[in-house]
């Protein structure tokens, strides 16, 4: 796997995490950004958030090192905005997917306003699991409006999501804007609502198991760079197991901790 050349297939989200156990030398709580290779899972960057500021600005160092030439960057709402939107194009040469929302008030109301969820959708998806029924639906548009002003926009779209509770069959709807520089020949629909989705991996693959299986926000490791380096550290193996397919993350670390002898064969010893 070579990260760091950059591949057209490449999804990393941007995402950050609160460490609520830990606190920085103001009292605060740590947080951290971390850029997420959605296939096969690993983190490659990880950037502590200083207290006197918040992820926005933060996402330029973070992915600054790292060559993602033609790779797609995906972040929630809150990173989108027009100067992280040049950075990825003009600097990193990548591109951007991103969730609009009302941070971003004018954008989100221009293009719910072209009405692309009053016909059928283009693609739709369908899943039932954890007694969840959820069906994803997703409209897109090339033809933006004089209105829409966000740099290197090539498609808008909107992603409804639908969950229905099969015991109950209760339904929950949400409905959310997106807005991409990567063209319809480059992003078909289909693909669009496939990397919306992925970009959520990294809270199922990674801060839910740093959470659960590691227990990190009960961690006694509290002050300093502490926090950090332990959250570098379940990173690697939450990264090294994903790389090698094994899923079954709190399995393969008892599996590990049994035989110790293995997890050294991994790396050649």
């Amino acid at each position: 796997m070579n990260v760091t050349q950059g591949d057209k297939n490449s999804l990393i989200a941007v995402d950050g995490k609160t460490l609520k156990g830990a606190k920085d030398s103001s009292g605060k709580q740590v947080q951290l950004l971390t850029a997420f290779l959605c296939n096969p899972g690993a983190v490659i960057s990880q950037r502590k958030i200083d207290s006197k500021t918040n992820e926005i600005p933060e996402i330029k160092p973070l992915l600054a090192p790292l060559k993602i030439a033609g790779s797609i960057i995906t972040a929630d709402a809150l990173h989108t905005q027009t100067d992280t939107a040049r950075f990825i194009v003009e600097e990193k040469r990548a591109n951007y997917l991103f969730t609009v929302k009302d941070n971003q008030k004018i954008l989100n109301n221009e293009i719910k306003a072209l009405g692309l969820d009053s016909s059928p959708p283009e693609q739709q998806t369908i899943e039932k699991a954890h007694g969840r029924l959820e069906t994803r639906s997703i409209w897109t548009t090339n033809k933006l409006s004089a209105y829409i002003n966000f740099p290197y926009a090539n498609q808008v779209f909107m992603i409804k999501r639908e969950v229905t509770n099969c015991k109950t069959q209760k339904t929950s709807i949400e409905l959310v804007a997106g807005i991409t520089n990567l063209s319809k020949d480059r992003a078909t629909p289909d693909m669009l609502l496939q990397d919306n989705r992925l970009h959520w991996g990294v809270e199922d693959r990674l801060h839910y198991i740093r959470d659960f299986t590691f227990d990190e926000d009960r961690s006694q490791i509290k002050t300093n760079n502490g926090p950090q380096i332990m959250a570098c550290m379940r990173n690697f193996v939450i990264s090294i197991f994903n790389i090698l397919g094994l899923n079954k993350i709190a399995s393969a670390i008892r599996f590990f901790a049994s035989k110790p002898y293995k997890a050294l064969a991994i790396f050649g010893f």
